[in-house]
């Protein structure tokens, strides 16, 4: 396994991470050391949380002991991680969004496969089963802290053995033994449980019976309601549709309403026809000449009416004309009485508006000559009063006469619209009548009484009657059968509960009965598990497997010093002792003899041999071979303790290497000029404590860009 790029965004100290950064390279293999820009002084500059990231995007939540909220930068609402690693010439891709939230925060996991130079995503990608390595083992693997390697160079055997056991995650045994008391006192629990639950098998198959009864008769009632559907359906489709039923109702109402209007407009022309004095069935063009005739009549009667209005209007003219001759004779002597005075017997007078002298004898004349005038008038008014009187009477007769003419006119008027009318509606119902006629016709029948035979009804509303009941019916009976069979659902669950119910409590009763059996071998199991794992997994397997691991890593750390390692049980198995061998001195050296520094030169190269066995390690000679797919590490900090010679040689036996493809090494140390390893600087803001990374790759040529 190689991994070829990381990409941090918005993850811890790192707002956006790009390695390496250009576009389409990746990552080599060899060592890498991961750096502060100033080695000696970059202390909190993000170096961990680079490798916390890696191991992150690998591994999960569970990698580290932080919240998802801790892992993404401060303020910022989402993080993203992506790794991208080879494998078997595969690329894979972890991509892992962060999201911040009111309690630790969540993530959400997305995996890819590279497939003809495109990124394909495929969720079905498990890393653990990739890998072929559980996580908690893998991180024990990859991941070397300095605490560990100190522990390992100073611990006692007794401790010693339990940092071997807790690495390679057999202390589990503890947690077996601890885990069999558990289940053991659950088992009891169980038992009683079991006890508690347990129904008789007899109860369970008498309510099988009745439910199984209950379905029998359902399904019977089903085919019996089924069976009425179909002979109503049958009977349906013997009859008319509604829509026929419709339409003759329909036709037939129709025919009665235009029937009632004729009745009525032959009413209206029998009445019409009486006052006209013609007979009812007078036709439609003698009626128009008829009216015609009435024309005539009304424009002689209007002529008429006309010249006698024009001549009584005449006399009526003269005689107000006389009247006002008249008036006006009589003003004349009212003014000739008024003006002229003749008191005190005088004969003559003068006028007061001509001045003009007049006697009373002239003034008597004038006045007689004016009632004579007055009198002729009122002989001539007298004698056109009886001409007057009949031109009046005659007058008042032609309006009479032309108000009947013109009543008689419209009653013909109305007489021809109702004609027309009650034609219109003859012809209206012979078509109503042929329609009619047409929809029995479908039915073989040219009657409505024959119709009404042939169905056994009354009327129309009575088949519509039958329908509506067999559809009723038909919806009843269906929603029963739709009723019983939810019932039957509900049993057949009830049934297949019950034989569910009965099967659990055969098993219940198989499980009581193994549970007192487990119980019984429960202890006897103890000891036996506890010494195989003591003497066969640690004795005669790991003690040896470390010390071969271990030997290469121990003799090029220490310059070829100490060429060997000898892992000794002791104390029964409690503990293990560590002897080297030092070739300088050609004896073999217990480590409280080493010095601090190759002490922690052994403890670094007992870790790295631990960590190369636990990629091959098979739990036993006769498990599959299947090693884990997983070789490189990330170490931190391993060289802090070392002085610059014993630096120098673990650094120069890290880089030529090959049991591990890729090493990511953490250190604050100075580099001996020598080393020239693939190197990440990381640079730290501290304005805002947010940092950024560069890669300097390895020059095969010149060593170093």
């Amino acid at each position: 396994m190689r991994i070829n790029r990381v990409e941090f965004k918005n993850f811890k100290c790192f707002p956006d991470l790009i390695l390496p950064e250009k576009d389409g390279e990746r990552f080599p293999e060899g060592l890498f050391l991961i750096q502060g820009k100033t080695p000696e002084k970059s202390n909190s500059y993000g170096k961990t949380s680079f490798v916390e990231g890696i191991l992150f995007g690998l591994f999960g939540p569970k990698s580290t002991n932080f919240t998802i909220n801790d892992l993404i930068t401060f303020l910022k609402e989402k993080g993203d991680i992506k790794i991208i690693f080879e494998l078997n010439g595969i690329e894979y891709m972890v991509h892992r969004i962060l999201i911040r939230n009111n309690k630790s925060g969540s993530q959400k996991l997305n995996t890819y496969i590279k497939i003809n130079s495109v990124w394909k995503p495929d969720n079905t990608i498990k890393i653990e089963d990739l890998l072929e390595i559980k996580r908690d083992q893998a991180l024990e693997t990859v991941f070397v802290k300095q605490g560990q390697i100190e522990s390992l160079a100073s611990a006692s055997p007794a401790k010693l053995r339990d940092l071997i056991i807790e690495l390679f995650r057999l202390n589990i045994v503890d947690y077996a033994l601890e885990y069999l008391k558990k289940i053991k006192k659950e088992d009891v629990e169980r038992i009683k449980e079991i006890n508690r639950i347990f129904i008789p098998l007899e109860e369970i198959e008498r309510n099988l019976n009745k439910k199984r009864t209950q379905l029998d008769e359902n399904l019977v009632e089903i085919k019996k309601n089924q069976d009425n559907v179909k002979e109503l359906q049958k009977k349906l489709r013997e009859l008319p549709d509604k829509e026929t039923i419709t339409g003759i109702k329909e036709l037939k109402q129709s025919v009665e309403k235009i029937l009632s209007k004729i009745e009525i407009f032959s009413e209206e022309l029998k009445n019409k026809s009486k006052f006209l004095e013609i007979k009812a069935n007078t036709e439609q063009t003698d009626i128009e000449e008829l009216i015609k005739v009435k024309e005539n009549e009304i424009n002689a009667a209007n002529n008429a009416l006309k010249a006698t209005s024009e001549e009584l209007k005449n006399i009526i003219s003269e005689i107000n004309k006389k009247q006002g001759n008249i008036s006006q004779i009589q003003k004349s002597i009212e003014k000739i009485e008024k003006n002229f005075k003749f008191d005190d017997g005088k004969k003559i007078a003068k006028c007061p508006t001509c001045t003009r002298e007049i006697s009373f004898d002239n003034a008597q004349e004038i006045i007689k000559h004016y009632d004579n005038e007055i009198f002729s008038f009122k002989n001539e008014i007298e004698k056109s009063k009886p001409n007057l009187s009949d031109l009046e009477k005659k007058k008042q007769e032609l309006e009479s006469n032309l108000d009947d003419i013109k009543s008689k006119f419209r009653a013909l008027q109305d007489f021809k619209e109702n004609l027309i009318k009650k034609k219109n509606y003859e012809e209206e119902i012979k078509k109503h009548q042929k329609n009619y006629l047409n929809l029995l016709k479908e039915f073989n029948i040219s009657t409505e009484q024959e119709f009404l035979d042939k169905f056994s009804i009354a009327n129309i509303d009575q088949l519509g009657e039958i329908i509506n009941k067999s559809e009723s019916d038909i919806h009843t009976l269906l929603q029963l059968n739709d009723r019983i069979r939810k019932e039957n659902l509900k049993l057949q669950k009830d049934l297949q509960e019950l034989e569910q119910k009965k099967n659990e409590n055969i098993k219940l009763g198989q499980e009581r009965d193994n549970l007192e059996v487990k119980i019984n071998h429960i202890e006897k199991n103890k000891d036996l598990v506890k010494g195989f794992i003591t003497e066969y997994m640690v004795e005669k397997r790991l003690i040896t497997n470390i010390q071969y691991t271990t030997k290469r890593f121990l003799s090029h750390f220490t310059g070829g010093q100490y060429s060997n390692i000898n892992l000794t049980s002791i104390d029964r198995g409690r503990g293990i002792r560590i002897d080297v061998f030092d070739e300088f001195n050609r004896i073999l050296k217990e480590i409280d003899f080493l010095s601090g520094g190759d002490k922690v030169a052994l403890g670094f190269a007992l870790r790295m041999g631990i960590s190369e066995l636990m990629t091959k390690i098979r739990p036993t000679k006769d498990s599959p071979k299947r090693n884990p797919k997983i070789d490189f590490m990330i170490l931190d900090e391993p060289l802090a303790a070392l002085d610059e010679s014993r630096r120098k040689q673990v650094l120069a036996s890290l880089e030529s290497q090959k049991d591990f493809k890729q090493i990511f090494l953490i250190t604050h140390t100075k580099i001996p000029e020598e080393i020239s390893p693939n190197l990440i600087k990381i640079s730290k803001d501290i304005n805002n404590g947010l940092s950024t990374a560069v890669f300097e790759k390895k020059d095969k040529k010149n060593n170093l860009y």
